[in-house]
């Protein structure tokens, strides 16, 4: 289930892209693509995502105004009171919505700061339905430790909705609104501090110390124990290109490959049968996030904030990883912590890995990369960096896996670009098996040389990898559109 369905006319998704870019650093789902994926109309696909939605955000424009399927889909949120409208042209809507309050975002130019967005992200708010199996929120106060972007400081009432207009304040919004503001108060009493670019300046200079602890509110019953500080290490820059140290150089292939045993067409908006389906587990735990009333599952030795940023999210495993950031898109502190006592094993800063070495100007807001998954293995710890927007506009320096050996802070290898833009990578054996995919560019899986990080095998796949899962000796990989599995071969075998 998504949180959001925006509707709008093809005309103008550029404008929409800028917007959903926004929605997705605040942690909201969007469904807003219409490829039609395999065995499916455009119409059960439309009807599918809109149904599943808890929110539906129509952009009014000059475009949309006149097509259909941006009335019937605005038409579909008004009957179940769930819409937002937003004006990104100044237009007058279609009549039937124009008695409701639209966002006002025709003098937007896309900026995440812009006090219309921060409006809108109140409208959506109120909108949206508390997960109450998360917590109570008419009780529960937002949890220390987190941070939201944009900052919500300009709240407006719930009547700007079509659901408050029509039928005003019930219990559940009240706790909405209380909630919302609670988290600004906070925010702002708590959590302001240096912007991303005097931090980024600030950490690159010199190792500085971490003090990080688990908020009360988020503890369990029983106590955490206590934390050390550790040193927050500057990882050194990383080459825009393949590198291996040369004391290493080319080692021997590693044997693993990749071999296809089904491949199925799915519902794009079933993801979460496709790991119950599939007796498949999760391998992050739930962070909080108190946009969307989320108290997270997080153990109690992992701290909600670390040097003033966020966590964004938490790696299962020994050690797990917690990565934190300004806002959930962004990745910059990688902290590895035992899970069984707590101590806090070593911090790295990777400031330096968010900008591409070269990019479109105009596309800077996009290409910013974030630590999207790590695994540490003896002393080497590798970590996924990537961002969430096309090649062309970072001129291909995007998605690598980078080895490092921990104690001396050194870059053993670096992948080539394009191999990682998957939410997580697997390690088996001398392999590792990762996947890069974007709309319009060629979608693949990868298996990597453990060893020097050059790609062995490479194999096409109908849609950008998202999640790869191991369960029994195989390889469960979903993408957008299409479900597969894989086993696992020899170099130079076709069967298994």
């Amino acid at each position: 289930m998504n949180d959001i369905f925006i509707s709008y006319s093809h005309e103008d998704i550029e404008r929409v892209r800028a917007l959903v870019a926004i929605l997705e650093a605040n942690h909201l789902s969007v469904w807003w693509d219409r490829t039609i994926p395999a065995g499916k109309s455009y119409r059960q696909l439309i009807e599918s995502a809109i149904t599943d939605a808890r929110c539906v955000v129509v952009l009014w424009t000059r475009h949309s105004i006149a097509s259909k399927w941006v009335h019937e889909e605005a038409d579909e949120g008004l009957r179940r009171e769930i819409l937002v409208p937003v004006l990104l042209d100044d237009v007058a809507p279609p009549l039937g919505f124009r008695s409701i309050q639209a966002a006002n975002l025709t003098h937007w130019h896309d900026g995440a700061e812009d006090p219309a967005i921060r409006r809108l992200l109140d409208d959506i708010a109120n909108v949206l339905p508390v997960k109450t199996s998360a917590l109570d929120a008419s009780t529960v106060s937002p949890p220390p430790g987190a941070r939201t972007e944009p900052q919500v400081t300009d709240s407006r009432a719930a009547g700007t909705t079509a659901t408050a207009r029509r039928t005003g304040w019930t219990p559940k919004r009240l706790a909405l609104a209380v909630g919302g503001a609670l988290t600004a108060i906070w925010i702002i009493s708590k959590l302001a501090g240096p912007d991303s670019a005097s931090t980024q300046h600030e950490t690159a200079q010199t190792d500085s110390k971490v003090v990080a602890e688990a908020p009360s509110a988020l503890k369990p019953e029983h106590a955490s124990p206590p934390h050390e500080d550790v040193k927050l290490v500057v990882v050194e820059p990383p080459p825009a290109d393949y590198f291996v140290l040369p004391t290493i150089g080319r080692q021997p292939d590693t044997p693993l490959r990749l071999l296809k045993i089904s491949e199925a067409p799915n519902q794009i908006t079933d993801d979460a049968d496709w790991w119950v389906g599939n007796g498949l587990e999760r391998p992050t735990y739930e962070v909080p996030n108190p946009f969307r009333q989320l108290a997270g599952n997080l153990p109690a030795s992992v701290p909600t904030t670390l040097n003033g940023l966020m966590v964004v999210k938490v790696i299962r495993g020994e050690p797990l990883f917690a990565i934190y950031g300004a806002n959930f898109s962004e990745g910059r502190y990688l902290l590895a912590i035992d899970p069984k006592t707590g101590k806090q094993l070593f911090a790295f800063d990777f400031s330096l890995y968010e900008w591409p070495q070269d990019f479109e100007r105009k596309d800077k807001q996009f290409i910013q990369m974030s630590t999207n998954w790590a695994q540490l293995e003896g002393n080497i710890i590798y970590v996924a960096h990537s961002h969430s927007t096309y090649a062309r506009s970072s001129k291909g320096y995007n998605a690598y896996i980078t080895a490092i050996r921990v104690p001396e802070n050194r870059i053993l290898w670096r992948s080539q670009p394009l191999v990682c833009n998957a939410r997580n990578f697997l390690i088996r054996e001398d392999a590792i098996i990762c996947g890069y995919g974007f709309t319009g560019e060629p979608d693949f899986l990868y298996v990597l040389n453990k060893a020097d990080g050059r790609v062995v095998q490479r194999v096409p796949v109908k849609s950008g990898p998202d999640d790869l899962v191991l369960r029994a000796d195989r390889l469960y990989v979903r993408t957008y559109n299409t479900d597969y599995v894989f086993g696992f071969v020899t170099a130079g075998e076709t069967k298994r």
